[in-house]
């Protein structure tokens, strides 16, 4: 189950940059709908950078996870708990694993996309030029979509072979919360820096 939820995550992601991909290439060729995504994309991303570091400053001095603002939403935590409740209680683990993946990895886009669509354009704005050139430019956009879900996932296989092997989740829970301050400025920096690449390619 373990195995076929990483799987089903990977494919999913990848389905979905892909969908992104081609919808970026498509308003390339509108100079003024691309200027209009760019400036959109690089204003939400000062604003989700402010709320990083917020949150960080927030999450510091209270300790309180509830401070932490840019999270999913607590109805989507909700179903996402009910759909992977369901999925342990089917019959065919490998497909219970399947659907899980494919519906969680759905959901928790409204928290990975904050990552994924402007790395997405960060990588489409540095290879349009090529796209429209032909198949090699194709190939590797392809390479590097599939690269960079690759190592979206290496974190939740190796929490899973950890789990497997022992790891108790209130473990994690607990490193999780240790690390909230830390990981929300890498968070806010990373979201600068992506505001940045938009602006400069």
């Amino acid at each position: 189950m373990g195995f076929s939820f990483c799987l089903a995550s990977f494919l999913t992601y990848t389905a979905m940059g892909f969908g992104l991909l081609r919808a970026l290439h498509l308003f390339s060729g509108f100079p003024i709908a691309s200027r209009i995504v760019d400036v959109g994309m690089i204003a939400v991303l000062g604003i989700f950078a402010l709320i990083s570091f917020l949150d960080a400053y927030r999450y510091q001095m209270s300790g309180n996870p509830d401070d932490v603002r840019l999270q999913l939403p607590e109805s989507i935590k909700l179903r996402i708990h009910a759909i992977m409740k369901e999925g342990v209680s089917a019959k065919s683990l490998i497909l219970g694993g399947v659907v899980i993946g494919i519906l969680v990895t759905a959901l928790e886009s409204v928290c990975t996309g904050q990552m994924y669509v402007p790395t997405l354009v960060v990588m489409a704005k540095s290879q349009f030029d090529g796209l429209m050139a032909g198949g090699e430019a194709v190939s590797k956009a392809w390479v590097d979509l599939l690269l960079y879900n690759t190592m979206f996932i290496v974190p939740l296989v190796i929490v899973f072979l950890a789990t497997y092997f022992g790891l108790r989740t209130e473990k994690l829970v607990e490193w999780s919360r240790r690390n909230v301050t830390v990981s929300k400025v890498l968070l806010g920096v990373f979201f600068v820096v992506m505001a940045v690449l938009v602006g400069v390619l």
